[in-house]
């Protein structure tokens, strides 16, 4: 969520800040963007860094993959002809 825009930020700072040295009569304003480019970059990476939005990510991924598996045993299960209840209790 964080992650785009954090590189779109940075990037447009390192441009800015080339620009700079290729203007140097409108430096100032330039260095002042550059500045606050920087600090919403820092601003956007802390935000991803605290809501740990790739860790959340990679669990629900997890969880996904545990209910396919999950999914597969029952649906294997109950196309048996017969089904005798040590194997539901097992799968349980």
């Amino acid at each position: 969520m964080f992650t785009t825009p954090s590189i779109v930020v940075t990037s447009m700072a390192s441009f800015l800040s080339f620009m700079s040295a290729a203007h140097p009569e409108k430096s100032k304003d330039i260095s002042l963007t550059v500045g606050f480019l920087g600090t919403l970059a820092t601003i956007l990476t802390a935000l991803q860094q605290a809501y740990k939005f790739d860790i959340m990510a990679e669990q629900f991924r997890s969880a996904a993959a545990e209910y396919r598996l999950l999914v597969t045993r029952v649906t294997s299960l109950m196309r048996k002809d017969r089904v005798w209840k040590a194997e539901w209790d097992a799968l349980w």
